[in-house]
């Protein structure tokens, strides 16, 4: 295993590329797994792999509102237990004075 990964031919090549170089000389059930387990635990390719997305910047707040009603939040309460007709809440706050208004719906999605 250690040479079919880390040798100087194979140079850390990955779970695939190991499996492959394996298959040339070596059988056995649970090889595939085998060398996904090798590779996960190795390591030099831990401290060198790349992270395929964007890094995360910094996070930008909110601007504080300068009167009620400026700026408001929504979210939804659904999938809750049918009372009246009722199954879900629309919540609505107002960021400045965090007045909340809770209006009733029916959650379409349960319908």
């Amino acid at each position: 295993m250690k040479e079919c990964h880390d040798g100087p031919l194979a140079g850390h090549g990955g779970a695939k590329r190991t499996t492959t170089f394996l298959n040339k000389s070596y059988y056995w059930p649970s090889l595939k797994d085998s060398a996904e387990e090798y590779v996960k635990t190795c390591l030099t390719c831990q401290q060198n792999r790349t992270l395929n997305k964007k890094q995360a910047s910094l996070l930008q707040p909110l601007l504080i509102p300068e009167g009620p009603w400026e700026s408001v939040s929504m979210d939804f309460m659904v999938s809750l237990p049918p009372s009246r007709g009722v199954d879900a809440i629309i919540v609505v706050v107002d960021r400045f004075s965090k007045m909340a208004h809770f209006i009733p719906t029916k959650d379409e999605a349960t319908a």
